[in-house]
């Protein structure tokens, strides 16, 4: 039988850590906390998950989670925010009592908060957030850099609106049992990641739907429930994007960018991007 290193026991406390340059860590048990990658790629073992963490991805752990760092190249970057059960609850329960409850009782009994632990590659204003104070961090000269408590309050109500954006979007599914919910999302969320991934191919609704396991038609209509856009309409959107980006990046011609995010003629990459940004490549 194999010798396991115990996972490191934390020590609940309101920080942020930020990491020019990541290595391999022992099996550690992490407190609430937000991860996000800076630059290369970190790499952990979550469970029986391997979470690969891109530039602006970031990952969302509970207390008490068991995660296990990679060896990353020279340079990594990452950021990481900790939270103490209790900041976490005194914020969600301030943003959805009303004052005379919250007068009636300003000190009541820590309840433990549960996230949506996924790996998130879209923007939001918590990422966002992160970034913003890593840049900061990294431009400080101190080694330990003053945080005030309302920096964690502000990253704590932006994980909590972001988790409660993750209820919302659940419970928009059209199921009738909690868990069934739960698993489409999985399901729709892992295939809205494999359209990030795929943003230069030509894919068609049923390559995506057989990624997520379902029918071409279930997976639309489940989609559209949970992100409020069909998904054929979110991965244009994000071929235009992507579009927009090298248009201004690079030297391409707008022929070659056609066929670079998977277009087969100039002509219709033109219309699609015109419907998006209301007017044509070339004028970018």
């Amino acid at each position: 039988m194999e010798n396991h290193t115990p996972a490191l026991k934390p020590v609940e406390t309101n920080c942020l850590f930020y990491a020019a340059n990541v290595v391999r860590y022992l099996k550690f048990e992490s407190t609430a906390s937000v991860r996000l990658c800076l630059n290369n790629k970190v790499t952990y073992q979550f469970g029986n998950q391997r979470i690969e963490m891109q530039p602006g991805s970031y990952f969302t752990v509970n207390k008490g989670a068991e995660l296990e760092c990679f060896p990353t190249p020279s340079g990594t970057k990452a950021v990481v925010a900790y939270f103490t059960t209790q900041l976490l609850a005194d914020v969600n329960r301030t943003l959805n009592c009303d004052v005379k409850t919250l007068l009636d009782a300003p000190e009541p009994k820590t309840e433990g908060l549960h996230f949506y632990e996924h790996l998130f590659r879209q923007p939001s204003r918590l990422s966002n957030q992160l970034q913003h104070i890593a840049h900061q961090m990294a431009a400080s000269d101190a080694d330990d850099p003053y945080c005030p408590h309302n920096l964690f309050f502000s990253l704590a109500e932006n994980l909590l609106a972001s988790q409660r954006q993750i209820c919302q979007q659940i419970n928009a599914i059209n199921a009738r049992s909690t868990s069934t919910k739960q698993e489409l999302f999985r399901r729709v969320l892992a295939a809205r990641s494999f359209m990030l991934d795929q943003w230069n191919t030509p894919l068609a609704l049923d390559d995506v739907a057989r990624h997520a396991c379902l029918s071409p038609y279930h997976f639309h209509r489940t989609f559209r429930e949970a992100f409020g856009e069909a998904p054929m309409r979110f991965f244009k959107t994000r071929k235009m994007e992507e579009a927009y980006k090298l248009l201004q990046t690079s030297d391409l011609k707008v022929s070659e960018l056609a066929l670079k995010i998977g277009f087969a003629d100039v002509a219709s990459f033109s219309k699609a991007f015109k419907q998006v940004y209301g007017a044509a490549p070339s004028r970018i």
